[in-house]
């Protein structure tokens, strides 16, 4: 499909938009999954395409991290084996929805997401207490099924589960990029053999990511994040109720 000078610009400045918000934290693809829809592409292709934005922009925030000095340990062997096959699977797994019925789950997710976001209470997650590998396996496995599936909100997900294994929010961060190359790689793949990734609408949310990508790398490494945080959750809100609604 061909897209409108308005219609280009607006997809290129989500993309940076998202791709700071990726970078920092999480929740950048409830941004970028509904302009993608409000521009005419079908919620399975969105979801499809998409996942070329996120690739293009998780390789310029690793390479940013790494010039930045941020360089943790990973586990590549355990991430390679938990993570690839339950992506396949959650890739594989939404491609067996109908537009609707998938627009309808994404709306759910993105009104849970802002609504567990809201409870925060602002302290930091800490991870003094040894966890039980077992949990840290399956996150691992949790993390690549729901991030095949929709991607959308996965950077919470992966936060959430390199702090129980003991790593701070910066060294989060960065290893979420990672993580995220190896099952959005995979999801590719996938969404390719089965024809639904409009490349066009990837590459120019992709544009923008990577400029989020420099913005959000320095913004993680050098500033504070709670009044992004706030903005992200109102939009979410937004969007979510204008899926629900718009038919």
């Amino acid at each position: 499909m061909d897209f409108s000078i308005s219609q280009i610009i607006l997809l290129i400045f989500i993309g940076i938009l998202a791709g700071t918000i990726n970078v920092i934290a999480g929740g950048g693809s409830f941004l970028t999954l509904p302009a993608l829809i409000f521009v005419g592409v079908p919620p399975l292709i969105a979801n499809a395409s998409n996942r070329v934005a996120i690739l293009m922009q998780n390789i310029v925030g690793i390479r940013r991290y790494h010039v930045l000095g941020v360089r943790p340990k990973i586990e590549y062997p355990l991430l390679f084996i938990l993570v690839i096959p339950s992506a396949i699977a959650g890739a594989w797994l939404s491609t067996l929805f109908s537009n609707q019925e998938f627009k309808t789950i994404l709306a759910i997710i993105m009104l849970f997401a802002a609504f567990m976001t809201l409870l925060k209470t602002g302290k930091k997650v800490t991870s003094n207490i040894p966890t039980n590998r077992l949990i840290i396996y399956g996150g691992y496995i949790l993390i690549g099924l729901y991030g095949g599936f929709i991607q959308a909100g996965v950077g919470f997900l992966i936060l959430m589960v390199m702090a129980l294994d003991g790593h701070n929010l910066i060294e989060g961060n960065a290893i979420k990029l990672i993580i995220a190359v190896v099952f959005t790689a995979v999801s590719i793949i996938v969404f390719t053999l089965n024809h639904q990734i409009n490349w066009m609408a990837g590459f120019l949310l992709g544009l923008g990511n990577i400029g989020g990508a420099f913005i959000g790398t320095h913004f993680v490494v050098k500033s504070k994040q709670a009044t992004l945080e706030k903005l992200v959750q109102i939009a979410i809100i937004i969007m979510a109720f204008i899926l629900i609604v718009r038919r």
